[in-house]
């Protein structure tokens, strides 16, 4: 688990599976952005596929899932790599300083279209590439 510390400088862990793990900063993570409108789940802003992170990072053969976790270290969604990959971004808000944390900043997953809302994680600090699904920190049928 990873847990964000009040005033840490903002990055994201990228590990497990992978063939690059990487810890990368806001600044990093602007590079690898671009703009993106609205979606009913978050303002407009900055955003990075996840597929971009991916690509970076060089899942190893036989992963299959991407899960991410918040900065609180409370929630968790263990999500198909093919799903993040097709359908995920991190929204990261109009500025250098992250996403507003009460649209779920400084970075928040968008699974967009994806299976549960659960995937949508707020305050996301790490993503582990895992060859099993990882256990949720939500309900399986979460009331959405």
């Amino acid at each position: 688990m990873t847990v964000r510390r009040a005033g840490a400088p903002i990055q994201l862990s990228i590990s497990g599976e992978v063939e690059h793990p990487h810890d990368l900063g806001l600044d990093a993570i602007h590079q690898l952005s671009s703009v993106r409108t609205g979606h009913e789940l978050a303002p407009a802003g900055r955003v990075v596929p996840v597929g971009a992170l991916l690509e970076l990072a060089g899942p190893a053969a036989g992963a299959g899932y991407a899960t991410f976790e918040s900065g609180d270290g409370h929630y968790r969604a263990s999500v198909p790599l093919a799903d993040a990959s097709g359908k995920g971004w991190l929204l990261i808000g109009p500025d250098a300083g992250g996403l507003d944390r009460s649209a779920g900043g400084p970075m928040r997953l968008i699974v967009q279209d994806g299976d549960t809302l659960c995937w949508n994680v707020k305050n996301v600090v790490a993503m582990r590439i895992t060859n099993e699904k990882e256990p949720d920190s939500v309900p399986e049928d979460p009331p959405h």
